[in-house]
């Protein structure tokens, strides 16, 4: 297992980097890395607007796979030293890389769901870690939510002009009430606006757009503050 080890902080480090630099992108907030303390004994990698990620990379279930793993996560219950794995250090939200995106989950609902259903769960050992494979489906029906890696550059790379917008597909994570669509808007006087907008259906069954126009100044309450106590998902 050492062997891999250096690998393992590579592709960890990479994710790490990729993860602040898509959150800033998308929250319009700062992110910085955590210390090393903080990495090591508390499971921290960073900080974004407030809240504390422990980000994990891609991983294969097995080191002879082709591939990564893309329908479980694994939970880490000891760490390749014995002391407290990543699901007991003090991260507010675990961030997983999957191919296209990160999904985000509160690390004490996956603790309260690990701890309730562990005898369903195999637990593996390498030396003196302790770890279980848990399938992505069990926890998507915990409250969780997507950073996408697209579209993002793409939208914040577009510069609309006056009198014309873009509106671009939103993921709408596990909450159906959020837009299906979001962009920008530049009005005549160079006002640059918010748009929102869902699809709706009409009485007679023909679909269509409903939306709200916001200033960009009004985005800012969905940014966190540093007193969050983790009771909001960061999208």
């Amino acid at each position: 297992m050492m062997k891999d080890y250096p690998k393992s902080i590579e592709f960890g480090k990479k994710a790490e980097n990729l993860f602040m630099w898509l959150f800033s992108k998308n929250k319009k907030v700062e992110c910085t890395p955590s210390t090393k303390d903080q990495n090591k004994i508390e499971h921290i990698d960073c900080f974004c607007g407030g809240w504390s990620f422990d980000v994990k990379g891609q991983r294969k279930k097995k080191r002879q796979d082709d591939n990564f793993c893309e329908d479980q996560i694994l939970l880490e219950i000891k760490g390749v030293f014995g002391f407290d794995g990543w699901l007991y250090g003090k991260a507010q939200f675990i961030a997983w890389e999957k191919s296209d995106s990160f999904i985000i989950f509160r690390r004490e609902d996956l603790v309260n769901h690990y701890e309730t259903n562990q005898g369903i769960y195999q637990k593996q050992s390498r030396d003196k870690d302790c770890f279980v494979w848990v399938p992505l489906e069990h926890l998507k029906k915990l409250k969780y939510s997507i950073l996408p890696k697209t579209p993002i550059q793409p939208m914040s790379n577009y510069t609309p002009q006056p009198n014309t917008f873009s509106l671009f597909a939103n993921d709408k994570g596990d909450n159906p009430k959020r837009p299906d669509y979001k962009g920008d808007i530049i009005l005549p006087d160079g006002t640059k606006m918010r748009l929102s907008a869902w699809v709706r259906e009409s009485q007679g069954g023909k679909k269509f757009l409903s939306g709200k126009v916001e200033p960009m100044q009004d985005r800012q309450d969905s940014a966190p503050s540093p007193q969050k106590d983790g009771d909001d998902l960061p999208f």
